[in-house]
Order: structure tokens, then sequence, then C-alpha cells
């Protein structure tokens, strides 16, 4: 009835300090040129730079894999899995009533210093597709997890 609710996700949003789930490190905003800096940090690593897209809503987010089609995504991965855009109508069945994560691949790259121009426009795409946030994803490290863990 008072509505205090909203009154403290208000005062926790802006008291609070955000924290990692998986390595508890304090988590801070960064500049792309900042991003840029960290990836190039990781010489040799075969990293894909995702931009987030739907963050735990339910629906079938048809309109969605369309929009992406259009802006010229190749891939995604929708709720863990990559797909191709293309075939991603006959692969994936998006149950209505269900939370789903979907986000856009925007490059796939093997980080070296030759790469650094093409690391900072895709952070920056990435950034700005994805409303201020980005995924950088370790492919090796993401498959001996799923290999260990979800199997």
């Amino acid at each position: 009835m008072t509505e205090i609710y909203d009154y403290l996700r208000l005062l926790y949003a802006r008291v609070g300090v955000a924290h990692c789930p998986r390595c508890n490190t304090k988590i801070k905003p960064q500049s792309a040129e900042n991003i840029s800096k960290q990836i190039l940090s990781d010489i040799g690593s075969k990293i894909m730079i995702l931009s987030p897209i739907i963050k735990g809503q339910k629906g079938t987010h048809e309109k969605v894999f369309e929009k992406l089609i259009k802006e010229g995504f190749v891939r995604v991965r929708v709720n863990g899995e990559i797909h191709k855009l293309e075939n991603v109508k006959d692969e994936v069945k998006l149950a209505r009533y269900e939370k789903h994560w979907i986000e856009a691949v925007v490059d796939r790259i093997t980080v070296s210093d030759d790469e650094r121009e093409r690391i900072s426009q895709s952070v920056e795409q990435a950034l700005n597709f994805g409303g201020g946030s980005l995924i950088v994803l370790d492919v090796d490290k993401e498959k001996d997890f799923r290999q260990k863990y979800l199997k």
C-alpha cells in the first residue's frame, strides 16, 4: 500500500555496490577504450564479443531475430547456445512463458596487436547496440566449462 518497495529498490540501486557473481569483483562503468585495452591484454585468446538484446524476458521474440537479420548480424546466442540467424527459426523454439537471454554476436576474433582497430570497432558497436553493455566471451574457457559442468 505504501509502495515502499519502489523506494527501497531506488535506494539500493543508488547506494549499493554491484559485484560480479562469478569472481566477486566490484563492477564499475568503463569506457570503450578501457574495455578494448583489457581485451588486448589477453593476446592469443579466441573471444566473441556479444551485445545483449534480451535479458531474462518472457516471449518468443521472433521480431528480435528479424531485426538482427536486417541489422546485418550473422550469429546469435540464445540461452547460451550459438546459432546462425538464417537457421534460428528452424532450430530454436522459444517457449512463450519462459525467460530467455538473447545476445547478438558482434565479432569472433583471436586477440592480437594487429587486430587492435577491429576490436575497438566491435566494442563500440556492441556497446551501441546493447544499450551500454556487452559480453566478452572467451571461447576456449566456455568450451571447457560446458564440457565439465553442463553435460
